[in-house]
């Protein structure tokens, strides 16, 4: 059972440590925001609708599913309206399994999400565990809804940048994110111009944009 994890995990850029039950350390590899795009099969922005949390009937490994409604596909073809994701671990009843450094959505958060596979159930199903989880905030203010990392550091801006897969431990954000503000009084980056800078790194990249792109008029 810990060898499948261990697999999953180090194909999401992860490596299990610890190998005791109910509990296990993570050390996350490095990536790029190169490596995000070229890796992920399915990026999109979506909202976190149903959180619940289950045994697996395979292998009886306890998992927190998580159900998105799909706003925009970004990269990938799926024109479903919702996506499950499954994450190692949660709590059930009286039982509880951990594993060190994941972050579980939350019910009503909304984000960009990049997942590694949508047809394979893994540890982690974002690529790069924190790294490709990002939060979308919306404003009091009226303020265009903008972009954080999972440790809600404003994402001012986004460089196509690629690393040395595998040489470096992730410090919970991918390269080539600018999350220091480059001037007083710089706002953080809309999701919009998120989104576009992202389009614009996949035709750099030669990554085809889907052949049906949902999008939530909102």
């Amino acid at each position: 059972m810990q060898q499948s994890w261990f697999r999953s995990a180090v194909a999401a850029g992860a490596v299990i440590l610890g190998g005791i039950p109910n509990a296990f350390a993570t050390t996350v590899i490095q990536l790029g925001t190169t490596e995000l795009l070229t890796a992920s099969e399915f990026v999109f922005e979506g909202e976190a609708i149903d959180i619940r949390v289950g045994r697996s009937p395979a292998t009886g490994q306890i998992s927190t599913l998580v159900t998105f409604s799909v706003h925009d596909v970004i990269k990938g073809d799926y024109v479903a309206p919702t996506i499950e994701l499954s994450f190692a671990g949660g709590r059930l009843e009286s039982e509880a399994v951990g594993i060190a450094g994941m972050v579980y959505p939350t019910l009503g958060e909304r984000g960009v999400y990049f997942v590694e596979q949508t047809g394979r159930t893994q540890v982690h199903p974002i690529y790069g565990w924190s790294q490709g989880h990002f939060i979308v905030d919306d404003p009091a203010s009226g303020d265009a809804a903008s972009v954080h990392t999972i440790g809600f550091r404003p994402v001012y801006d986004l460089t196509l940048t690629s690393v040395d897969f595998g040489t470096q431990y992730s410090a919970g954000r991918a390269r080539g994110l600018i999350v220091d503000a480059p001037f007083e009084g710089a706002r953080p980056l809309a999701l919009g111009d998120f989104k576009a800078k992202l389009r614009g790194f996949m035709r750099q990249l030669d990554i085809p944009e889907p052949v049906t792109r949902q999008e939530d008029p909102r």
